[in-house]
């Protein structure tokens, strides 16, 4: 969710000599254009480009409208064209200076306390041939598969097949490697029975025994 940014408005401001002759002039319109052009200061750390006809063509206003509200009335001032306010210029000040002394005040309250930030997770260093082969028998799976797995890898300065860094050389032989085809071939034996393992020749003979 977006965080709303808000500034002060003074509901004094009609009240103000230039407001009062611009709205003489140009009545609400006049007023609604003036603060549109407060808004966009603020988003705009309070510079905005002396583009006339950019900016009619943005607010659909008349060029020579334009042009009179921002230049006539003493509201703004234009240097090294660009459009700019004295008032917000002061206020954006006073923010900042409020917003440092509320951070500095909870660093002292809360201390050590406070959540850490979060770090970027840091990649593993690449293993060794002998360490890839080991994990991989360890699991149950071939020393050639865990081979082909370190080759392929430290060939391509530990690179996926996308380009993106193997982070976690462990999780990645879990993920792509660890196949049935690269299992280790355990021999089957078969369970034998004492009937199988009675000398031949002398079977009757135990019986009667």
């Amino acid at each position: 969710m977006s965080v709303k940014q808000y500034f002060s408005h003074d509901y004094t401001s009609r009240s103000d000599p230039k407001i009062k002759a611009l709205l003489r002039k140009y009545s609400w319109r006049g007023y609604g254009f003036y603060w549109a052009i407060v808004e966009d200061l603020y988003i705009n750390n309070n510079s905005l480009p002396a583009d006339f006809n950019g900016i009619a063509d943005d607010y659909r206003e008349d060029l020579d409208f334009v042009k009179e509200v921002i230049c006539d009335f003493d509201l703004f001032c234009i240097e090294d064209g660009a459009i700019s306010n004295d008032t917000i210029e002061e206020r954006m000040g006073r923010m900042a200076k409020i917003s440092k002394s509320r951070k500095k005040a909870a660093d002292i309250r809360w201390g050590n306390r406070r959540r850490p930030s979060k770090t970027k997770a840091v990649s593993d260093s690449p293993p060794t041939k002998k360490e890839c082969i080991d994990f991989f028998v360890e699991n149950g799976y071939t020393e050639i598969s865990g081979e082909r797995f370190y080759n392929t890898y430290s060939s391509n300065d530990w690179k996926d097949t996308n380009g993106r860094t193997v982070k976690n050389w462990k999780m990645k032989a879990h993920s792509v490697w660890f196949k049935p085809e690269n299992k280790s071939v355990q021999p089957r034996y078969k369970k034998i029975t004492d009937k199988e393992i009675e000398p031949k020749g002398f079977g009757k003979f135990a019986k009667k025994i």
